[in-house]
């Protein structure tokens, strides 16, 4: 049982990453779209927002994951915790990936370049790595 918790976390973090990868495709695809780049207020809020997001899901992490299985109040590997430790995984990687959504968005509106694209992109992969589910291994 164990492994197959182990084997479903992964792959909910490698579908996430992967969807990714079809943001940046979908974004290089599409071209200049809609009026120019220039300074406007919708990719100011969504460089906030997605700011505000990377670090949330850095907190939801340390504060639901990390300090309490330092702890010692809970173990992943444990089905009676595992539930805990996936929703709050859950969420952090939604607010992970939602700073490449952000970027989409920009890029889609024409508010966003393709290196601007890249960067909001780059920044969700990041976390996403920073965030693996390095607690539970996967096995088949």
């Amino acid at each position: 049982m164990k492994s197959q918790q182990g084997l479903v976390v992964w792959m909910i973090w490698g579908s996430l990453l992967f969807a990714l990868t079809v943001y940046a495709f979908i974004g290089l695809q599409a071209g200049e779209l809609g009026p120019s780049p220039e300074a406007s207020t919708l990719i100011n809020i969504l460089t906030l927002v997605g700011a505000l997001s990377i670090l949330l899901g850095f907190v939801v992490k340390h504060l639901f994951v990390t300090v309490p299985i330092a702890k010692g109040n809970y173990d992943p590997t444990n089905s009676t915790d595992f539930g805990k430790y996936l929703a709050s995984m859950i969420i952090t990687w939604a607010l992970t990936e939602s700073v490449g959504v952000f970027g989409l968005v920009a890029r889609l509106t024409g508010q966003a370049d393709s290196k601007t694209f890249l960067a909001f992109i780059g920044i969700a992969a990041f976390g996403m790595l920073c965030h693996r589910p390095v607690h539970l291994k996967p096995s088949l």
